[in-house]
């Protein structure tokens, strides 16, 4: 079964990446359709941009 009533299916909201995914979680957290690749990237640039604009 790929969709049932307590699931929703979301869009990945990284940049470049037009995935979808169901998000099976109870409080809905998950933003990326994959921590390996969409949400590593996100969050590394997140870093980067913080640790920039405290340096300067």
């Amino acid at each position: 079964m790929l969709f049932s009533p307590g699931n929703d299916i979301r869009r990945c909201e990284a940049d470049h990446c037009g995935g979808f995914f169901i998000d099976d979680s109870r409080s809905k957290p998950r933003r990326w359709c994959s921590m390996d690749g969409c949400g590593n990237r996100a969050k590394a640039a997140r870093y980067r941009l913080a640790h920039r604009k405290s340096i300067a």
